[in-house]
């Protein structure tokens, strides 16, 4: 570095300090900044390290101890107040903290909690657990020997000692066996009949892969969303066994297998006491195709529309038996499938001007076959041109009209609000973290009241933590909110009314106020009910795989490929949701398709879980 003379380099920052007329104000301030840096670099004293942060200061560079760990507000370091009211309401909540020291965040008891919930250990539990199916482990029988070379290392092998031990190493092996069968088949020349030995324990009829084979190859592409070209690449091989028809050829007989099971798994849902939904945007090649050519008109055939209006308007007429999808697993094609899903489900839907919707969404439903057994979770997987609301209006058309109430948790989008049904009464509720997401995304418009409500989000999350920890049953529940948790949501109301007064209509600050004040009582319905999460976060993270998908595919092809991909997907995540192998499930009930076809609701994840249950008391 070139060494300046001091006394220049004063006289420099003299004339810019009193006569910096020929220059602008910005170059003024870079300069002197340059100038300190230069001066601090010129002490003889300055170690190298100071010099470093002496540079990095200059620039504008954050050394790594300064920079934190995590993209969380800093709620520690709290703006300067100056409004008196707001004074007064800031004095509240640390009045609050100081009365209950428990409630301060602590990263100990954050992962202590985290660990419960991802445990489900009571049945208020449930959402935490992860999105994928852990890999199986198959541990093998064979016994390796390791011995050593004792003439290289000894020169003799007399007269030594010798010594074992025993240790364990994980192997992986990727790769396509090719197993020869030799099939026997019995003839009796006195009658004639002729029995060929089944080979319905390993492979499908007319396949030359195994049920295990189809069974990764789901695993690859729908689980871990790897696209089939890209799986024809990594399973490559000479005899081309796995290309890229084959897959999709294997996706859609392993869905069609599986459909029923979609089916029973709607009714299941329809019938679920509480629900949690979302959507996410989604592509289709042929259905935005045929979408643009429509040019407004419906995408449907007459027939395809004049059936699913039937169901929309026979409420009061048709039977639970009537509503439920008619699925006969492999003895449907896939257009087969299809059509019949979409006869009850629907797939087109109408915006409320009445037009056609355009946009294609995946929605997502989540609920419970069996309220308080939180290992009977199920998923509804669905893409279609309409919203988590149609999904929901599809699904109380098959419930059953003893179920008088059910209570939904989304983020208050009109688009995920259902429409009225004669049977029964829909209460919803509300998503702590679409309430929180503004302030932490504008938290530099306003850091003072920004400041304010991520302390009090933090605190709320701070309460479920300790109620995790405490085991969650009902009376613990309802005593840490109602006691700490309203007290929390009431100062935020108010402070969110002052906001209103201060910011302007169209700012995003005050939408988020209002937003909360709108939805006051929908967002607080938690803390009266045991049952409800704060935030609908669960669902957020598992609508994640379909934006993965989008980044590794891009699209779907055609609606069968879609179709196929949501049937699969929803069978794995009841999986899940019953804490059962994907790859075990799966294989069963490709083994039992027929029985699976005939009695669905005897062959669902949750069935197979109990099967398990009652097997290991044996």
């Amino acid at each position: 570095m070139t060494k300046f003379d001091q006394k220049k380099i004063d006289e420099i920052k003299r004339i810019l300090n009193d006569d910096p007329k020929s220059l602008t104000e910005d170059n003024c301030t870079v300069i002197l900044s340059v100038l300190a840096m230069i001066d601090e670099l010129n002490n003889p004293k300055i170690s190298q390290n100071k010099a470093l942060d002496a540079l990095r200061k200059a620039m504008g560079i954050l050394p790594k101890s300064e920079r934190g760990t995590s993209d969380k507000f800093d709620i520690e370091q709290k703006p300067k107040e100056t409004d008196p009211a707001k004074i007064k309401l800031e004095l509240e909540i640390h009045k609050l903290l100081n009365k209950h020291k428990r409630l301060y965040g602590s990263k100990t008891r954050h992962k202590q909690a985290k660990n419960y919930r991802k445990g489900r250990k009571n049945p208020r539990h449930g959402g935490e657990e992860t999105i994928y199916n852990k890999s199986k482990l198959v541990i093998t029988d064979k016994d390796f020997s390791m011995t050593v070379n004792r003439k290289y290392f000894f020169g003799n092998s007399t007269g030594l000692r010798s010594s074992t031990e025993k240790t364990m190493r994980y192997d992986l092996n990727i790769g396509i066996s090719a197993n020869s069968y030799t099939i026997e088949t019995v003839t009796d020349p006195r009658t004639g009949q002729k029995v060929r030995a089944s080979m319905a324990e390993i492979g499908p009829d007319g396949w030359n892969v195994t049920w295990n084979a189809m069974v990764n190859i789901v695993q690859l592409v729908v689980v871990y969303s790897m696209p089939a070209h890209r799986a024809a690449a990594f399973l490559g091989n000479d005899r081309g066994a796995f290309n890229v028809s084959t897959i999709q050829r294997i996706l859609q007989f392993v869905a069609r297998a599986a459909a029923p099971i979609y089916g029973q798994t709607c009714l299941q849902m329809a019938d679920s006491l509480r629900t949690q939904g979302d959507d996410t945007s989604t592509r289709v090649l042929e259905v935005e195709r045929r979408v643009r050519d429509a040019e407004g008109e419906s995408i449907l055939d007459e027939d395809a529309l004049k059936k699913f209006q039937k169901h929309l308007d026979g409420d009061e007429k048709f039977q639970i038996k009537d509503k439920k999808i008619k699925l006969t697993g492999l003895e449907d094609s896939m257009k087969d499938t299809i059509e019949k899903i979409d006869e009850i489900l629907g797939f087109e839907f109408r915006t409320v001007d009445g037009e056609f919707k355009k946009k294609l969404n995946l929605s997502m439903a989540t609920g419970r076959i069996e309220s308080e057994d939180q290992f009977s979770q199920i998923t509804i997987v669905r893409t279609h041109l309409g919203s988590f609301g149609n999904l929901l209006g599809a699904l109380g058309r098959m419930r059953d009209p003893k179920n008088k109430e059910l209570t939904v948790q989304s983020d208050l989008s009109t688009s995920n609000l259902a429409p009225e049904n004669i049977h029964f009464q829909y209460t919803y509720a509300g998503c702590m973290a679409h309430a929180r997401r503004p302030f932490w995304r504008f938290r530099d418009v306003d850091p003072i009241n920004t400041y304010f409500f991520l302390k009090g989000f933090a605190l709320l999350s701070n309460i479920e933590d300790i109620i995790d920890i405490h085991e969650r049953t009902e009376e613990v529940t309802l005593y840490w909110r109602q006691k700490y948790a309203l007290k929390i949501w009431n100062i935020l109301k108010r402070r969110c009314e002052l906001m209103i007064q201060q910011q302007m209509p169209n700012n995003d600050l005050h939408r988020a106020a209002n937003y909360i004040l709108k939805n006051f009582e929908v967002l607080t319905r938690y803390l009266y009910d045991s049952w409800l999460h704060p935030t609908n976060n669960q669902l957020e993270r598992t609508l994640r795989s379909e934006r993965v998908m989008l980044n590794n595919s891009k699209f779907r092809q055609s609606r069968t490929g879609r179709q196929s991909y949501d049937i699969l997907r929803t069978i794995q995540l009841c999986c899940v949701g019953a804490n059962v192998s994907f790859f075990d499930y799966l294989t069963w009930i490709l083994i039992n398709n027929k029985q699976v076809a005939l009695n669905p609701e005897q062959w669902t994840p949750y069935a197979y879980r109990l099967k398990l249950l009652a097997a290991e008391k044996k």
